[in-house]
């Protein structure tokens, strides 16, 4: 049996209500059972899903906030970090840990 990537995103509710859930306009994929920080798994899941999906715009998006946000804006030479989020020592956003996640 044969896989091939959908036709139309529209097709596939289940990732409709994936994105709708969790991934925010910007591209970022939050994780909502942990202070709403985002893990680098969690963007690497949403770009499979939405290539599955043939969804391009939501593939560029996040591959977009992941370049950013976890390689400091150079995935050809930064693994992304594992952990972005609110460090309330600072009261600010960004990376808490910038250690990679072989996982992602």
């Amino acid at each position: 049996m044969a896989c091939s990537a959908r036709d139309n995103a529209a097709d596939w509710p289940l990732w409709n209500r994936f994105h709708e859930g969790f991934i925010q306009e910007d591209g970022r994929v939050v994780d909502w059972t942990d202070g709403a920080r985002t893990v680098s798994e969690g963007q690497a899941y949403a770009l499979f899903l939405a290539l599955v999906a043939n969804d391009r715009e939501r593939f560029d998006r996040v591959l977009g906030w992941t370049h950013t946000h976890l390689a400091k804006g150079d995935l050809a030479q930064v693994l992304p970090a594992w952990k972005w989020g609110h460090d309330a020592a600072s009261d600010r956003w960004g990376v808490l840990d910038a250690n990679s996640a072989t996982d992602a």
